[in-house]
C-alpha cells in the first residue's frame, strides 16, 4: 500500500494488487479493508457493501436497479417508490421510469423516511447536488467546476437540478 496525499488535499493510495483509490481530505471518506486491500467506505456503514466493491462485476454491482426493475414487473399496476441513500449524485434515467416515486435521503433514520412514507410529515427537504442526466454527463464532468452538470429531466418535466424537491399537496 502507498498513501500519498497532494498540496491540494488529493489523496491517493495505490494498492499492489489492486485498484488506485482517490478522494479529497475534507470529503469524509473513510476506508474498509478485506482480505488486505482498501475500498472507500461510500455509506458510510462499516461493512463492504456490493456497489463499493471495485472487485465485482459491473452487474453484481448494478444488481439494486435489477431489484427495482424486477419489484415494476412484479407489482403490476401497483405504485413502486424508491427509496435511496445517496452520499454523491447517481444517474436516475436507468429506473426513474419504473418508480412512481423517488425518496432520496442524505444520511436521516430509517424511521424518518418512513414516517414520510406513511404520511407522518411531510417531506420538505431539497437536493443539495444536482443529479446528472446520463452517464456522458458524468464522464464530461469537471470535479472542481461546481454546478456544471447537465441535470436528469423524468418524464413529468421535473428536472433534478440543485435545490429541487417536490412537496405532498
Amino acid at each position: 500500500m502507498n498513501l500519498q496525499k497532494s498540496r491540494d488535499g488529493i489523496c491517493r493510495l495505490e494498492q499492489a494488487d489492486g485498484k488506485t483509490l482517490a478522494w479529497h481530505e475534507d470529503s469524509g471518506v473513510t476506508l474498509l479493508e478485506e482480505d488486505g486491500l482498501y475500498f472507500k467506505d461510500l455509506e458510510r456503514s462499516g461493512s463492504l457493501l456490493p456497489y463499493e466493491d471495485w472487485r465485482l462485476s459491473d452487474r453484481e454491482r448494478a444488481q439494486d436497479l435489477d431489484n427495482i426493475l424486477a419489484c415494476r414487473e412484479a407489482m403490476g399496476d401497483a405504485p413502486v417508490i424508491v427509496c435511496m441513500r445517496l452520499n454523491n449524485p447517481m444517474v436516475m434515467s436507468e429506473f426513474e421510469p419504473a418508480a412512481d416515486a423517488i425518496v432520496a435521503e442524505f444520511g436521516v433514520s430509517k424511521s424518518a423516511v418512513l414516517d414520510i412514507l406513511f404520511g407522518e410529515c411531510d417531506p420538505s427537504g431539497r437536493l443539495p447536488v444536482q443529479m446528472p442526466r446520463d452517464m456522458d454527463t458524468v464522464e464530461a464532468h469537471a470535479e472542481d467546476v461546481a454546478f456544471d452538470l447537465v441535470p436528469y429531466t423524468d418524464s413529468q418535466g421535473n428536472t433534478y437540478d440543485y435545490g429541487f424537491g417536490l412537496q405532498f399537496m
